[in-house]
């Protein structure tokens, strides 16, 4: 949903899709688009975004969106620390 989401709202002309392993895994998708507003990280956006938020949570894993440094948005999913 991540990356449809990039591709439909962002304008922007790049997605990159990171996967990586150091202690844990991290994955993140970035575009270079015009960005989100601030308040999505806090629980308010559309139902998508609250779709993604509660099935990373059913899944034991943490999803923030950031502001990339692609100058557009950053979505991370990590694991859930204790």
């Amino acid at each position: 949903e991540a990356i449809i989401n990039a591709l439909k709202h962002s304008n922007g002309s790049q997605v990159q899709i990171m996967i990586e392993q150091n202690d844990h895994w991290e994955i993140s998708i970035t575009d270079n688009g015009k960005g989100m507003r601030p308040y999505v990280n806090n629980g308010i956006g559309g139902n998508g975004l609250s779709n993604m938020k509660n099935r990373a949570d059913e899944a034991g894993w943490t999803i923030n969106w950031k502001k990339s440094q692609l100058g557009g948005t950053s979505v991370v999913v990590s694991p859930t620390t204790n």
